[in-house]
């Protein structure tokens, strides 16, 4: 049976062993995208460590796709495509693979971040955010996905071994799929079928763009924790129907900023946190205050050390906790084994109560009122329950099926990474 030393194959692409770098922002981009010193010795600190592949944080594939994350990653234009041929010749320098993760915010950003306003599918209010998108035209969703496709030209161009594209966590793609958050009534909007769309339009275009031999990954939400959002009776079929369009990986995750940034781990260091421009512009002293010293018990951030392991098949084989790595275990026989978390995430009523308060305490004190983890087979993910976060391959390559866990004993963010939302 291969170990987790053991090469594994990922579409075209080889990985020297079943360890996976899920992306992670780690702000340490400068202003205008460009990848800064700090992230060459983080992701060589990685290569050295064994990772065989590393996903790089979170980059915006637009101006008006960026973030509010500070120090995040740009693929928006072709000035930066030689920086990134040195950051991925530096990677594999040191025997590692590299592929690069392409999102666009949508609503989850804001005009400061952006310098225009905000755009989603439907106008509905950013509660984590604070502030409404404007509706998008045909001409803006045609934009968007055209913007995905030239941002996955430069990341080939630029050396990566792959792409990763966010599809989930609230971002752009993520908002088409949500019923809550998409309310068209057009060819975008409605049914499932309808609100998929968006992302098979850009999964075709995306590999028009790069071919056949390039792998294609994305992340994936099968519930986004919402009341009338994403469920997992919706979301498992879309991510069985987007292993069917062709990805190379699917990256299972669930979450959202709206849901009081259910979609992270680990405590935040608050800190840090409330310098983003948002909540050091927008909110008063009391207010920062108290998320100083209560926003990790508001927001309900589970802690790293939760999904401390997995039991497959009975057989006691476990992996340690831990979000910035990913470990790809291949089982014997092909069949789709039983999983189960150490312990269990808080009810849903206990974490959907402490995200409604914690939006609400935000809001009422803002200055201006304007302003997870079970893997599994992408071919059976109709039979399982969906949980959280990992990494397979969406087809296999003469290999048995693949299962993925996080294998990390640090913690989600470590000394080298500055803390922001997991993408």
């Amino acid at each position: 049976m291969p170990g987790l030393f053991d090469p594994i194959q990922i579409g075209p692409m080889e990985i020297k062993n079943r360890f996976v770098r899920s992306s992670t922002h780690e702000a340490m981009a400068d202003e205008k995208g460009y990848p800064g010193p700090g992230l060459f010795k983080c992701y060589e600190k990685l290569a050295r460590g064994e990772v065989g592949l590393i996903i790089t944080g979170m980059a915006f594939v637009s101006q008006e796709g960026r973030s509010t994350a500070k120090g995040m990653l740009g693929i928006h234009h072709d000035g930066l495509i030689p920086a990134y041929r040195k950051l991925v010749s530096h990677v594999h320098d040191h025997g590692a693979k590299i592929a690069m993760q392409i999102t666009h915010a949508g609503r989850q950003t804001r005009k400061e971040a952006t310098g225009v306003r905000p755009m989603a599918p439907s106008p509905v209010y950013d509660r984590a955010l604070l502030s409404r998108p404007r509706e998008m035209t045909e001409e803006d969703i045609q934009r968007a996905i055209d913007s995905y496709a030239q941002a996955c030209s430069r990341v080939r161009e630029s050396g990566f071994d792959a792409v990763q594209i966010q599809l989930g966590h609230g971002y752009l793609p993520n908002q088409f799929q949500s019923p809550f958050l998409n309310r068209r009534r057009d060819h975008w909007g409605g049914s499932p079928e309808n609100r998929m769309r968006f992302i098979k339009e850009l999964y075709v275009r995306c590999r028009h763009v790069v071919g056949t031999d390039y792998p294609i990954l994305a992340k994936v939400n099968v519930q986004d924790n919402l009341k009338k959002g994403q469920k997992p009776e919706e979301g498992i079929p879309m991510a069985s129907s987007m292993a069917g369009m062709g990805f190379d990986s699917l990256e299972v995750s669930g979450g959202i900023y709206a849901d009081g940034f259910s979609m992270m781990r680990g405590e935040l260091p608050m800190d840090v946190f409330l310098e983003w421009d948002l909540y050091r512009n927008h909110m008063n002293r009391v207010a920062r205050f108290f998320m100083r010293r209560y926003g990790n018990r508001m927001f309900g951030v589970l802690p790293s050390e939760r999904p401390s392991g997995f039991r497959a098949g009975g057989r006691g084989r476990h992996a340690p906790g831990g979000h910035q790595a990913l470990c790809a275990h291949v089982l014997p026989g092909g069949g789709c084994p039983s999983f189960r978390l150490d312990e269990p995430d808080p009810p849903g009523v206990v974490r959907g109560l402490k995200g409604y308060l914690s939006i609400r305490f935000l809001r009422s004190w803002t200055q201006s009122s304007s302003c997870g983890s079970t893997a599994f087979p992408a071919r059976r993910l109709a039979s399982r329950p969906a949980e959280s976060t990992c990494t397979f391959p969406a087809r296999r390559q003469g290999q048995s099926q693949t299962e993925a866990r996080p294998a990390a004993a640090s913690r989600d963010r470590g000394s080298h990474e500055a803390p922001g939302p997991n993408p």
